[in-house]
C-alpha cells in the first residue's frame, strides 16, 4: 500500500518499506524524472533542466503526522540547498 501526500512542493510518501528502499524508489522516480526531456513550443531545442530534490526519513513509533512530515521537508530543504536533484535520507 502506497498512501501520496501532496502539499506545496513536497510530497510525502507512505509506505510499508524500509528507509533503504524507501529511499531507492525515491532515486528511481528522480532518475526518471531527471531523463525527461522537453522541447519548447514552436522550437527544435531540448532543455533538459527538469530534477527532483527528495527528503527521506521512516515513522518512528512515537512519531505523528505531523513530526514525520516536518523530518521529510528538513531532509528535502537539505537536498536542494546542497546542490539539489538528489535524495536525503533525514
Amino acid at each position: 500500500e502506497i498512501r501520496l501526500s501532496l502539499v506545496g512542493s513536497e510530497m510525502c510518501i507512505r509506505d510499508r518499506s524500509d528507509i533503504i528502499q524507501a529511499a531507492q524508489m525515491c532515486e528511481s522516480m528522480r532518475n526518471k524524472v531527471e531523463s525527461i526531456r522537453l522541447r519548447q513550443k514552436d522550437s527544435t531545442a531540448i532543455n533538459n533542466s527538469l530534477s527532483l530534490s527528495v527528503g527521506v526519513s521512516q515513522m518512528r513509533e512515537e512519531d505523528t503526522n505531523e513530526s514525520i512530515l516536518t523530518r521529510v521537508i528538513k531532509a528535502q530543504e537539505k537536498a536542494s540547498q546542497t546542490g539539489s536533484n538528489k535524495v536525503v535520507v533525514g
